[in-house]
């Protein structure tokens, strides 16, 4: 029985056969181990460049801003609370300012209302600007701001922006109309992208924009207030139209007029008293037009 198997020596083979054997292992040792390498070496480098990418796209593209619209304090986002704190803020900067300064004139301060968080009625933000409309039963407060964010760092500049807000008065339960716009924000000077606010009466059921293209963009209402978000640009010929629950036609007036703009004549309450003057000063001639009830 054969226990033990060894190769026989080189110098037992023929000379032919031993020569064979000898190239066909230096063909094996000159060819496999490179090849090995370079493929490593691909591999490294293509997982090196990968990493690499993944980076650059992190760190050049970062998340876009958000885009939201929340009607009333529970649908707010955590950055449309920031909003919100920040417009409180702002406001509670500029009355100690405002107060200061009259109180170096030697003029008591102006009357003032509060306002909180919970007040909130709209709030929208939209490629950097952002609203916030608070309603009080005393009186009202609109915000707006704008950053802007670095595309290359990611970082968000200071938000600028600035603060519109007046108590009732008379026209606390009553309205110019079947809808009341407080606060508009575009991002062109009347076109662009827009923000809006404001309230409604009873009557309005559905709210839109039409650009007079075909295109309509819709309000969102709740609780008598509206919110409007419209992050396509839009012409300075866009309307605001205003329907009842049987889709009639109860407003239609221009967008891009702004808060209050629509105030061109006087509105009296049930009793006869007058509750909305015009923008311009002086009495208002002519007859006065019925003003709309609100209901919050």
């Amino acid at each position: 029985m054969i226990t033990d198997l060894e190769p026989p020596a080189e110098r037992d083979l023929p000379p032919a056969r031993a020569a064979q054997l000898r190239a066909s292992l230096l063909r094996r040792t000159q060819t496999r181990t490179p090849i090995r390498h370079r493929r490593g070496l691909r591999l490294a480098v293509a997982a090196t460049l990968t990493v690499a990418a993944a980076f650059g796209v992190l760190w050049v593209r970062p998340q876009p801003l958000p885009t939201t619209l929340a009607m009333g304090p529970g649908e707010l986002s955590g950055s449309l609370r920031t909003v919100v704190d920040g417009c409180l803020a702002s406001r509670a900067t500029f009355g100690r300012t405002a107060d200061e300064y009259r109180a170096s004139a030697g003029l008591p301060p102006e009357p003032d209302f509060p306002v909180a968080a919970r007040d909130v009625a709209v709030a929208a933000e939209a490629d950097g600007r952002a609203l916030a409309l608070f309603l009080t039963g005393r009186g009202y407060l609109a915000c707006g701001s704008e950053q802007h964010r670095n595309p290359i760092t990611g970082l968000r500049s200071e938000p600028s922006g600035g603060l519109a807000g007046d108590e009732w008065g008379a026209s606390r339960d009553w309205l110019p109309g079947p809808v009341q716009v407080l606060f508009l924000s575009s991002s062109d000077e009347e076109a662009g992208q827009v923000t809006a606010a404001g309230r409604v009466s009873p009557r309005v059921a559905r709210l839109i924009v039409d650009d007079g293209s075909g295109r309509t963009f819709r309000a969102r209402l709740a609780d008598g207030a509206f919110g409007l978000l419209i992050t396509e640009p839009l012409d300075p010929g866009a309307r605001l139209i205003g329907y009842d629950a049987a889709g009639e036609v109860v407003f239609e007036g221009p967008l891009f007029e702004g808060a209050f703009a629509r105030v061109k004549t006087c509105y009296t309450d049930d009793t006869g008293r007058i509750v909305y003057r015009p923008d311009d000063p002086g009495e208002p001639t002519g007859k006065c037009l019925p003003a709309e009830p609100w209901r919050h």
